[in-house]
């Protein structure tokens, strides 16, 4: 059984030692908290707005507006594929810190609408080509979005409106607003094996409802 006494004959305070150690670990846990979100990321993406408008009407997606500038026995102008509710994001840039060659698979976009509901879009395949290479899509498909670069820094920007359609508001005779983020994911070779990055930006939305 310890002798409780004898404590009071060592040459410290065993108290001051505890409490020293209780609060050194939570500090300790901090710094390398803190350390790790500064951490600088290799694959950035970034818009050209932080805030964007909902607008109760039909947009285009660049697939749809590249082939309509480059067929040139459209006489008539095609319909819009993109549903209402719209919103036009503008700029998007991408931008990869890394040494070899990133392909980038998708852009996420995610809306955060009324309580506790998402809609998100997935921005891949020709859509995300024509994105960002523009008419060179459709003359020479082929031609990929990668590699952005095996530089230090290297970047890429969409060259089309970046628009997306099919949007949910809790009403459209009201007045909203909310958050959203958007994802950029890429994958890259790294000693024989594919590694996958991402990347994140947030943004904020509002909606005027037309009564």
């Amino acid at each position: 059984m310890l002798d409780l006494s004898r404590l009071k004959k060592l040459p410290f305070n065993v108290k001051s030692i505890t409490t020293a150690r209780l609060v050194t670990l939570p500090l300790m846990t901090i710094f390398l908290l803190t350390c790790a979100e500064q951490e600088e990321s290799l694959l950035n993406v970034s818009l050209k707005f932080e805030n964007v408008i909902f607008v109760d009407t039909t947009g285009r997606s660049c697939v749809l507006r590249y082939k309509q500038a480059v067929d040139s026995d459209a006489v008539v102008a095609l319909p819009d594929d993109l549903p209402a509710i719209k919103t036009r994001f503008g700029g998007v840039k991408i931008e990869w810190k890394g040494e070899a060659p990133i392909n980038i698979l998708f852009l996420r976009v995610v809306f955060e609408i009324g309580l506790n509901q998402r809609k998100a879009y997935m921005i891949e395949g020709d859509e995300l080509s024509a994105l960002f290479k523009g008419a060179n899509y459709l003359l020479n498909p082929e031609v990929q979005i990668t590699p952005l670069g095996v530089i230090d820094s290297s970047s890429v920007t969409n060259p089309c409106p970046f628009e997306i359609g099919g949007l949910n508001v809790p009403a459209k005779d009201s007045d909203a607003s909310g958050t959203g983020y958007v994802i950029v994911y890429g994958v890259t070779e790294e000693g024989g094996r594919q590694v996958p990055y991402q990347g994140r930006t947030e943004f904020t939305w509002d909606y005027k409802g037309v009564q």
